[in-house]
């Protein structure tokens, strides 16, 4: 999880937006990627 969590961009990025709702750090992570876009 957390080697994930360190690459935002990686494709498993993808999983863990559906995820995200289980998990809140996953979610912070996932407000970060939305910012780059």
């Amino acid at each position: 999880m957390p080697a994930q969590e360190s690459s935002p961009s990686s494709p498993h990025d993808s999983k863990l937006r559906g995820s995200s709702q289980n998990s809140p750090r996953v979610s912070a992570k996932r407000d970060i990627t939305i910012t780059e876009l």
